[in-house]
């Protein structure tokens, strides 16, 4: 988990919660470069990856970060806030939805592991609030 929004305002916080870990080893991220609550993500290749969100300082956002680096790593084509995401193929981030500010959004798109953006398919509904899984 890293980022959001708690009783003492936007936060910067990353921890890493080990279920079903087996041999104990919890590893260690640096804290989010920028207070952001409603970004999405994941592990893409070895980056631990947020995108989006509302950021407390420029509003709306569409840049990605590597949770332990300063600045953004790539921007996404809109910006998005409480967009879903899973990480498909291991190097890239499917995002789907959001919201931009003003509406809720049905358009998707891809990150890539390294620093490539690209289109996704349209959803046939805008959607944000959303939760992706695998098996």
């Amino acid at each position: 988990m890293t980022s959001g929004y708690g009783d003492s305002g936007y936060l910067r916080n990353t921890e890493i919660l080990t279920i079903g870990n087996k041999d104990g080893q919890t590893p260690q991220y640096g804290d989010h470069p920028r207070k952001i609550s409603g970004a999405t993500g994941g592990f893409v290749g070895t980056i631990l990856l947020t995108c989006g969100g509302y950021d407390f300082v420029e509003g709306y956002t569409e840049k990605c970060y590597k949770i332990g680096s300063e600045g953004s790593f790539v921007s996404m084509m809109e910006k998005r806030k409480y967009a879903a995401s899973i990480v498909l193929e291991d190097e890239k981030l499917w995002i789907l939805g959001g919201w931009d500010g003003s509406s809720s959004l049905s358009s998707t798109e891809y990150i890539f592991s390294d620093g490539r953006n690209e289109e996704g398919p349209p959803m046939p509904i805008k959607a944000l609030f959303t939760i992706l899984w695998t098996n």
